[in-house]
């Protein structure tokens, strides 16, 4: 895939999605597109139908002086080799003390498992998702996530 290539489908994704979120170009092949929660299912089901086929990974990072969670989703095909090339990244931002957020497991069934494991060890809730529960952190764990800023060590 060319930059000509690579550009014709930023300009294509941008003009396809804004206002609905923010779009911006990271040269030569990369696109972020940060959304807002209430629009997040939308601009996932317009990039599936783009051809954006799987979640590859799904992060967090907490910012707690700002009150807020932002969760990345790394979004790829398998399918469309061209698509393939592009490293797209959805984001949203959430407030950290509700940490709620919407599942896209519906939308791309390859981010249940990465959910689930925001979910252990970051402690944000995704409603609709088939099963919020523990993986790596034992199930009746009631202490600060892990990966939260202000998770400290108290055993050695």
């Amino acid at each position: 895939m060319t930059i000509d290539e690579i550009n014709r489908v930023f300009k294509d994704l941008k003009s396809m999605i804004e206002p609905e979120a923010q779009v911006s170009t990271l040269p030569p092949n990369r696109l972020v597109i940060t959304a807002s929660i209430d629009k997040l299912e939308l601009i996932a089901n317009l990039l599936k139908n783009y051809g954006f086929d799987h979640v590859k990974s799904v992060t967090a990072t907490d910012y707690p002086m700002k009150n807020v969670i932002e969760i990345s989703y790394l979004i790829s095909s398998f399918n469309n080799l061209d698509l393939s090339k592009i490293i797209l990244t959805l984001k949203i931002l959430i407030d950290r003390s509700k940490s709620t957020s919407k599942s896209l497991c519906k939308v791309w069934p390859s981010a249940e498992f990465l959910e689930r494991e925001t979910y252990d060890l970051m402690g944000i809730f995704f409603e609709g998702h088939p099963e919020n529960a523990s993986l790596i952190l034992p199930e009746d764990y009631k202490d600060i996530r892990p990966l939260r800023k202000d998770f400290k060590l108290t055993k050695y």
